[in-house]
Protein backbone atom coordinates (compact mmCIF):
# COMPACT_ATOMS: atom_id res chain seq x y z
CA UNK A 1 0.00 0.00 0.00
CA UNK A 2 1.38 3.39 -1.02
CA UNK A 3 0.95 6.18 1.52
CA UNK A 4 0.77 9.84 0.58
CA UNK A 5 3.15 12.46 1.96
CA UNK A 6 2.96 16.24 2.32
CA UNK A 7 6.40 17.93 2.44
CA UNK A 8 6.53 21.25 4.30
CA UNK A 9 9.76 23.29 4.18
CA UNK A 10 10.47 26.92 3.31
CA UNK A 11 13.53 25.85 1.28
CA UNK A 12 12.80 24.74 -2.28
CA UNK A 13 16.14 22.91 -2.36
CA UNK A 14 15.34 21.00 0.82
CA UNK A 15 11.93 20.02 -0.55
CA UNK A 16 13.52 18.76 -3.77
CA UNK A 17 16.10 16.67 -1.87
CA UNK A 18 13.45 15.12 0.35
CA UNK A 19 11.15 14.40 -2.59
CA UNK A 20 13.97 12.60 -4.42
CA UNK A 21 14.79 10.54 -1.32
CA UNK A 22 11.18 9.45 -0.99
CA UNK A 23 10.89 8.67 -4.70
CA UNK A 24 14.17 6.75 -4.88
CA UNK A 25 14.41 5.01 -1.50
CA UNK A 26 10.94 4.32 -0.14
CA UNK A 27 10.43 1.31 -2.39
CA UNK A 28 7.09 2.64 -3.59
CA UNK A 29 5.72 2.76 -0.03
CA UNK A 30 5.49 6.56 -0.09
CA UNK A 31 4.34 9.09 -2.68
CA UNK A 32 4.68 12.87 -2.39
CA UNK A 33 1.31 14.40 -3.22
CA UNK A 34 1.99 18.03 -2.32
CA UNK A 35 4.60 20.50 -1.11
CA UNK A 36 4.26 23.66 0.96
CA UNK A 37 6.61 26.46 2.03
CA UNK A 38 4.52 28.12 4.74
CA UNK A 39 1.70 27.62 7.22
CA UNK A 40 -1.17 28.75 4.98
CA UNK A 41 -0.11 26.60 2.03
CA UNK A 42 0.51 23.62 4.30
CA UNK A 43 -2.93 23.78 5.90
CA UNK A 44 -4.59 24.22 2.50
CA UNK A 45 -2.71 21.19 1.15
CA UNK A 46 -3.69 19.20 4.23
CA UNK A 47 -7.37 19.94 3.59
CA UNK A 48 -7.19 19.32 -0.14
CA UNK A 49 -5.02 16.18 -0.34
CA UNK A 50 -5.66 14.52 3.02
CA UNK A 51 -2.15 13.01 3.09
CA UNK A 52 -1.30 9.98 5.19
CA UNK A 53 1.67 11.77 6.77
CA UNK A 54 3.60 15.05 6.87
CA UNK A 55 7.37 15.54 6.69
CA UNK A 56 8.01 19.04 7.98
CA UNK A 57 10.80 21.40 9.02
CA UNK A 58 10.41 23.41 12.24
CA UNK A 59 11.22 26.69 10.44
CA UNK A 60 8.68 27.83 7.84
CA UNK A 61 9.68 31.33 6.91
CA UNK A 62 7.91 33.58 9.38
CA UNK A 63 5.84 30.71 10.73
CA UNK A 64 6.59 28.41 13.64
CA UNK A 65 6.56 24.63 13.19
CA UNK A 66 5.22 24.13 16.70
CA UNK A 67 2.04 26.07 15.96
CA UNK A 68 1.63 24.43 12.55
CA UNK A 69 1.95 21.01 14.19
CA UNK A 70 -0.67 21.95 16.76
CA UNK A 71 -3.09 23.14 14.06
CA UNK A 72 -2.59 20.01 11.96
CA UNK A 73 -3.23 17.75 14.93
CA UNK A 74 -6.40 19.67 15.70
CA UNK A 75 -7.72 19.64 12.12
CA UNK A 76 -6.67 16.19 10.91
CA UNK A 77 -4.53 14.07 13.27
CA UNK A 78 -1.84 12.23 11.30
CA UNK A 79 1.79 11.16 11.65
CA UNK A 80 4.09 14.19 11.53
CA UNK A 81 7.84 13.64 11.14
CA UNK A 82 10.03 16.64 11.83
CA UNK A 83 12.87 16.70 9.30
CA UNK A 84 15.06 19.52 10.48
CA UNK A 85 18.54 20.79 11.25
CA UNK A 86 20.57 19.41 14.14
CA UNK A 87 21.69 22.73 15.61
CA UNK A 88 20.47 23.31 19.20
CA UNK A 89 17.87 25.90 18.23
CA UNK A 90 16.17 23.66 15.68
CA UNK A 91 16.33 20.68 18.03
CA UNK A 92 14.68 22.61 20.86
CA UNK A 93 11.83 23.66 18.54
CA UNK A 94 11.48 20.07 17.37
CA UNK A 95 10.98 18.78 20.91
CA UNK A 96 8.35 21.47 21.53
CA UNK A 97 6.60 20.36 18.33
CA UNK A 98 6.65 16.79 19.63
CA UNK A 99 4.84 18.07 22.71
CA UNK A 100 2.23 19.43 20.28
CA UNK A 101 1.81 16.02 18.65
CA UNK A 102 4.66 15.31 16.20
CA UNK A 103 5.96 11.75 16.42
CA UNK A 104 9.66 11.93 15.64
CA UNK A 105 12.58 14.23 14.87
CA UNK A 106 14.93 13.28 12.03
CA UNK A 107 18.00 15.09 10.70
CA UNK A 108 17.82 16.85 7.35
CA UNK A 109 19.34 14.61 4.71
CA UNK A 110 22.59 15.43 2.91
CA UNK A 111 22.24 16.21 -0.77
CA UNK A 112 25.81 15.52 -1.88
CA UNK A 113 27.53 12.41 -3.24
CA UNK A 114 29.23 9.65 -1.28
CA UNK A 115 28.40 6.29 0.27
CA UNK A 116 27.86 7.72 3.75
CA UNK A 117 25.44 10.37 2.48
CA UNK A 118 23.55 7.72 0.52
CA UNK A 119 23.29 5.55 3.63
CA UNK A 120 21.82 8.47 5.59
CA UNK A 121 19.26 9.11 2.86
CA UNK A 122 18.19 5.45 2.88
CA UNK A 123 17.93 5.52 6.67
CA UNK A 124 15.69 8.58 6.50
CA UNK A 125 13.43 6.92 3.92
CA UNK A 126 13.07 3.81 6.12
CA UNK A 127 12.16 5.96 9.11
CA UNK A 128 9.51 7.84 7.13
CA UNK A 129 7.99 4.60 5.88
CA UNK A 130 7.75 3.24 9.42
CA UNK A 131 6.22 6.46 10.77
CA UNK A 132 3.67 6.62 7.95
CA UNK A 133 2.15 3.38 9.27
CA UNK A 134 1.55 4.69 12.79
CA UNK A 135 -2.16 5.15 13.60
CA UNK A 136 -2.70 8.58 15.13
CA UNK A 137 -5.92 9.66 16.83
CA UNK A 138 -4.85 13.01 18.18
CA UNK A 139 -2.85 14.43 21.03
CA UNK A 140 -3.67 12.10 23.91
CA UNK A 141 -1.89 13.65 26.86
CA UNK A 142 -1.65 17.08 28.38
CA UNK A 143 1.23 19.04 29.83
CA UNK A 144 1.02 19.09 33.61
CA UNK A 145 2.40 21.89 35.72
CA UNK A 146 4.95 21.13 38.40
CA UNK A 147 3.27 20.05 41.65
CA UNK A 148 4.36 21.40 45.00
CA UNK A 149 7.71 19.86 45.91
CA UNK A 150 8.09 17.61 48.89
CA UNK A 151 11.05 17.94 51.22
CA UNK A 152 13.97 17.44 48.82
CA UNK A 153 16.82 15.02 49.46
CA UNK A 154 20.37 16.16 49.83
CA UNK A 155 21.38 16.71 46.22
CA UNK A 156 24.39 14.74 45.10
CA UNK A 157 24.11 12.12 47.85
CA UNK A 158 25.38 8.84 46.35
CA UNK A 159 23.17 5.80 46.54
CA UNK A 160 24.87 3.33 48.86
CA UNK A 161 26.25 0.35 46.99
CA UNK A 162 24.82 -2.06 49.57
CA UNK A 163 21.26 -0.74 49.05
CA UNK A 164 21.01 1.01 45.66
CA UNK A 165 17.75 2.19 44.13
CA UNK A 166 16.87 3.85 40.86
CA UNK A 167 14.10 4.67 38.41
CA UNK A 168 14.70 3.23 34.94
CA UNK A 169 12.63 4.49 32.00
CA UNK A 170 12.64 3.28 28.39
CA UNK A 171 10.90 5.08 25.54
CA UNK A 172 10.84 5.29 21.76
CA UNK A 173 8.48 7.04 19.33
CA UNK A 174 6.54 9.75 21.14
CA UNK A 175 8.68 9.43 24.26
CA UNK A 176 10.14 12.93 24.82
CA UNK A 177 6.89 14.66 25.83
CA UNK A 178 5.92 11.79 28.13
CA UNK A 179 9.33 11.85 29.82
CA UNK A 180 8.94 15.59 30.22
CA UNK A 181 5.55 15.08 31.84
CA UNK A 182 6.87 12.46 34.26
CA UNK A 183 9.82 14.57 35.38
CA UNK A 184 7.64 17.64 35.81
CA UNK A 185 5.54 15.69 38.32
CA UNK A 186 8.57 14.73 40.44
CA UNK A 187 10.25 16.92 43.04
CA UNK A 188 13.54 18.42 41.92
CA UNK A 189 15.98 17.13 42.92
CA UNK A 190 14.47 13.65 42.77
CA UNK A 191 14.99 11.36 45.79
CA UNK A 192 16.30 8.67 43.45
CA UNK A 193 18.54 8.72 40.39
CA UNK A 194 16.61 8.43 37.12
CA UNK A 195 18.08 6.60 34.10
CA UNK A 196 16.52 7.10 30.66
CA UNK A 197 17.00 5.24 27.40
CA UNK A 198 15.21 7.15 24.63
CA UNK A 199 15.41 5.97 21.02
CA UNK A 200 16.35 9.11 19.12
CA UNK A 201 18.68 10.06 16.29
CA UNK A 202 22.32 10.29 17.31
CA UNK A 203 22.45 13.90 16.13
CA UNK A 204 19.74 14.92 18.58
CA UNK A 205 20.54 13.06 21.80
CA UNK A 206 22.64 15.83 23.38
CA UNK A 207 19.98 18.42 22.52
CA UNK A 208 17.33 16.09 23.95
CA UNK A 209 19.13 15.87 27.30
CA UNK A 210 19.54 19.66 27.39
CA UNK A 211 15.89 20.25 26.47
CA UNK A 212 14.63 17.74 29.04
CA UNK A 213 16.58 19.48 31.79
CA UNK A 214 15.44 22.95 30.73
CA UNK A 215 11.73 22.08 30.68
CA UNK A 216 11.64 19.83 33.76
CA UNK A 217 13.85 21.67 36.23
CA UNK A 218 15.92 18.53 36.89
CA UNK A 219 19.67 18.10 36.51
CA UNK A 220 19.72 16.02 33.32
CA UNK A 221 23.06 14.70 32.10
CA UNK A 222 24.13 12.79 29.02
CA UNK A 223 25.93 9.74 30.35
CA UNK A 224 29.15 9.35 28.33
CA UNK A 225 31.41 7.67 30.91
CA UNK A 226 31.15 5.59 34.07
CA UNK A 227 28.78 7.29 36.52
CA UNK A 228 27.78 6.20 40.04
CA UNK A 229 24.05 6.29 40.66
CA UNK A 230 23.50 9.61 42.40
CA UNK A 231 20.34 10.99 43.97
CA UNK A 232 19.04 14.11 42.28
CA UNK A 233 20.49 13.35 38.85
CA UNK A 234 18.78 12.21 35.66
CA UNK A 235 21.01 10.24 33.29
CA UNK A 236 20.28 9.93 29.55
CA UNK A 237 21.84 7.15 27.50
CA UNK A 238 24.12 8.34 24.67
CA UNK A 239 23.91 7.17 21.06
CA UNK A 240 27.52 5.97 21.09
CA UNK A 241 26.87 2.71 22.95
CA UNK A 242 24.59 0.78 25.28
CA UNK A 243 24.08 2.03 28.83
CA UNK A 244 24.48 -0.76 31.37
CA UNK A 245 25.03 -1.30 35.07
CA UNK A 246 28.66 -2.14 35.80
CA UNK A 247 27.80 -5.05 38.09
CA UNK A 248 27.16 -2.71 41.00
CA UNK A 249 25.62 0.69 41.63
CA UNK A 250 27.18 2.53 38.71
CA UNK A 251 26.43 3.03 35.02
CA UNK A 252 28.82 2.51 32.15
CA UNK A 253 28.67 3.03 28.40
CA UNK A 254 29.57 -0.13 26.49
CA UNK A 255 30.63 -0.13 22.85
CA UNK A 256 28.76 -2.94 21.17
CA UNK A 257 26.73 -3.52 18.00
CA UNK A 258 23.11 -2.35 17.93
CA UNK A 259 20.67 -4.83 19.41
CA UNK A 260 17.90 -5.52 16.90
CA UNK A 261 18.76 -2.17 15.28
CA UNK A 262 18.52 -0.31 18.60
CA UNK A 263 21.42 1.78 19.86
CA UNK A 264 21.12 2.32 22.75
CA UNK A 265 18.89 -0.59 23.70
CA UNK A 266 16.41 -0.50 26.57
CA UNK A 267 16.81 -4.25 27.05
CA UNK A 268 20.56 -3.79 27.49
CA UNK A 269 19.95 -1.46 30.44
CA UNK A 270 17.15 -3.49 32.04
CA UNK A 271 18.94 -6.82 31.66
CA UNK A 272 22.18 -5.47 33.16
CA UNK A 273 20.61 -4.75 36.56
CA UNK A 274 22.41 -7.09 39.00
CA UNK A 275 20.09 -9.65 40.63
CA UNK A 276 20.85 -8.23 44.06
CA UNK A 277 19.58 -4.81 42.99
CA UNK A 278 16.45 -5.93 41.19
CA UNK A 279 14.00 -5.52 44.06
CA UNK A 280 15.21 -1.93 44.63
CA UNK A 281 14.45 -0.81 41.08
CA UNK A 282 11.39 0.89 39.61
CA UNK A 283 11.25 0.39 35.84
CA UNK A 284 8.80 1.72 33.28
CA UNK A 285 8.31 1.09 29.57
CA UNK A 286 6.72 3.97 27.68
CA UNK A 287 5.33 4.70 24.22
CA UNK A 288 7.20 3.34 21.21
CA UNK A 289 7.38 1.05 18.19
CA UNK A 290 8.78 -2.46 18.41
CA UNK A 291 9.52 -4.57 21.46
CA UNK A 292 12.75 -3.19 22.91
CA UNK A 293 12.59 -3.35 26.70
CA UNK A 294 9.87 -6.00 26.92
CA UNK A 295 12.18 -8.91 27.78
CA UNK A 296 14.22 -6.78 30.17
CA UNK A 297 11.12 -5.53 31.97
CA UNK A 298 9.95 -9.10 32.41
CA UNK A 299 13.29 -10.07 33.93
CA UNK A 300 13.10 -7.14 36.35
CA UNK A 301 9.61 -8.14 37.45
CA UNK A 302 10.90 -11.63 38.19
CA UNK A 303 13.64 -10.09 40.33
CA UNK A 304 11.03 -8.25 42.39
CA UNK A 305 11.24 -4.84 40.76
CA UNK A 306 8.27 -2.50 40.68
CA UNK A 307 7.50 -2.46 36.94
CA UNK A 308 4.94 -0.50 34.96
CA UNK A 309 3.91 0.17 31.37
CA UNK A 310 2.27 3.20 29.86
CA UNK A 311 -1.45 2.91 29.27
CA UNK A 312 -1.75 2.07 25.54
CA UNK A 313 -4.62 4.55 25.14
CA UNK A 314 -2.26 7.40 26.04
CA UNK A 315 0.58 6.28 23.75
CA UNK A 316 1.59 7.85 20.46
CA UNK A 317 2.57 4.27 19.50
CA UNK A 318 1.51 1.45 21.81
CA UNK A 319 3.69 -1.43 20.56
CA UNK A 320 6.30 -1.49 23.33
CA UNK A 321 4.02 -1.07 26.35
CA UNK A 322 1.30 -3.18 24.75
CA UNK A 323 3.68 -6.10 24.33
CA UNK A 324 4.98 -5.65 27.87
CA UNK A 325 1.41 -5.84 29.19
CA UNK A 326 0.66 -8.91 27.07
CA UNK A 327 3.84 -10.58 28.36
CA UNK A 328 2.86 -9.75 31.96
CA UNK A 329 6.15 -7.90 32.37
CA UNK A 330 4.43 -4.88 33.93
CA UNK A 331 2.96 -5.00 37.43
CA UNK A 332 0.92 -1.85 36.73
CA UNK A 333 -0.46 0.04 33.73
CA UNK A 334 -0.38 3.81 34.18
CA UNK A 335 -1.33 6.90 32.22
CA UNK A 336 1.39 9.59 32.16
CA UNK A 337 -0.59 11.78 34.54
CA UNK A 338 -0.57 9.03 37.17
CA UNK A 339 3.10 8.09 36.94
CA UNK A 340 4.40 10.91 39.11
CA UNK A 341 2.03 10.09 41.98
CA UNK A 342 2.91 6.41 41.70
CA UNK A 343 6.63 7.18 41.89
CA UNK A 344 6.19 9.58 44.80
CA UNK A 345 4.25 6.87 46.65
CA UNK A 346 7.28 4.62 46.25
CA UNK A 347 9.50 7.39 47.67
CA UNK A 348 7.22 7.76 50.68
CA UNK A 349 7.38 4.05 51.35
CA UNK A 350 11.14 3.97 51.04
CA UNK A 351 10.64 1.63 48.07
CA UNK A 352 8.83 -0.83 50.32
CA UNK A 353 6.05 -0.58 47.75
CA UNK A 354 7.91 -2.90 45.42
CA UNK A 355 6.41 -5.74 47.44
CA UNK A 356 2.93 -4.25 47.44
CA UNK A 357 0.87 -6.38 45.04
CA UNK A 358 -2.22 -4.20 45.30
CA UNK A 359 -3.34 -2.93 41.92
CA UNK A 360 -0.76 -4.84 39.94
CA UNK A 361 -1.33 -6.83 36.78
CA UNK A 362 -1.58 -10.60 37.26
Amino acid sequence: MTRSVLIVDDSATARLVLRRIIDEHSGGALEVVAEAADRATALAALARHRPDMVAMDVHLGGDHGVEVTREMMRLAPLPIALVTGVNPGDAQLAFEAMQAGALEVLPKPPGGPGAEAEQLRRRLARALVALSEVPVVGHRFTDLGRPASTVPPRKGAPIESRAPAAILLGASTGGPPVLRQILQQLPAPCPLPVVIVQHIGADFVASFAHWLGSVSGHDVRLCTSRQPLTAGLVFVAPASGHLRFDGGAALQVVSAPPRRHYMPSIDELFESVPPGLGAAVIAGLLTGMGDDGVAGLGRLRQLGASTFAQDPESCAVDSMPGRAIAARAARRVLAPGAMGEFLKLQFARGLQGVDDRKGESP
